[in-house]
């Protein structure tokens, strides 16, 4: 049975469209390359986009999006460096490439017996000890 409906904006046009996004993005005025300012060159909704990257027989528009997202990333990563773009923007948007700033903290946990004869200041000097300080 024929598929009933508009036919596909997806063509060798389009695609020849896009590949031309890529080689020339800083012509449309963007600050960095995105999915949704492709999107809009091609003159498609960003839902279409996704359902073609993901469909069989479109890889093509696929390899394309993800060629997009690591030109963002070196955008956002050199114009960051050199201070061209806002840093809590640019923090942001990296986020969305798996960055983030989170600093990660261990606890060690430590156990001192202490003779209850001892005064408070063998018992800091054992604490000190057991910890490597002097």
């Amino acid at each position: 049975m024929a598929k009933v409906g508009r036919p596909s904006k997806y063509t060798t046009e389009l695609l020849e469209k896009a590949l031309a996004y890529i080689e020339n993005w800083q012509e449309s005025g963007r600050v960095i390359p995105s999915h949704i300012a492709l999107f809009l060159h091609l003159g498609i909704n960003q839902d279409t986009g996704y359902a073609w990257a993901k469909e069989e027989g479109k890889e093509a528009f696929s390899e394309i999006l993800k060629q997009i997202k690591a030109m963002q990333y070196l955008e956002l990563v050199d114009g960051g460096l050199k201070g061209d773009l806002n840093p809590q923007i640019t923090k942001l948007v990296l986020g969305k490439h798996g960055l983030s700033d989170k600093i990660e903290q261990s606890v060690k946990q430590v156990s001192v017996e202490i003779d209850k004869s001892s005064t408070p200041e063998e018992a800091a000097r054992r604490y000190q000890d057991l910890m490597g300080k002097d």
